[in-house]
């Protein structure tokens, strides 16, 4: 599955799409993600970050494409069908 990290994502992007927090030190690496998104069920999250980091960086349609990937049923979705990612 592909994830953000194929993308290049900016220490800025990361903290934008609430990756990292550098306010409490928080900064996850590759690595970490990789291996946190290889735990079964991950696949959502992983859907979410790609259209997350798209949508910070303008590429609306491409954000789009992902943000139809994401199960509706998933339990996360209730949340950001709540809030506007402006896609």
């Amino acid at each position: 599955m592909e994830t953000i990290f194929d993308y290049d994502p900016t220490e800025k992007e990361l903290t934008l799409i609430s990756i990292n927090y550098p306010d409490l030190g928080v900064r996850v690496t590759r690595e970490e993600y990789e291996r946190d998104a290889a735990k079964p069920g991950a696949e959502n999250s992983l859907l979410l970050d790609l259209c997350r980091l798209f949508n910070a960086r303008g590429e609306k349609a491409k954000a789009r494409e992902y943000w139809n990937k994401i199960d509706p049923e998933w339990e996360t979705m209730k949340y950001f069908r709540m809030n506007d990612l402006s896609i």
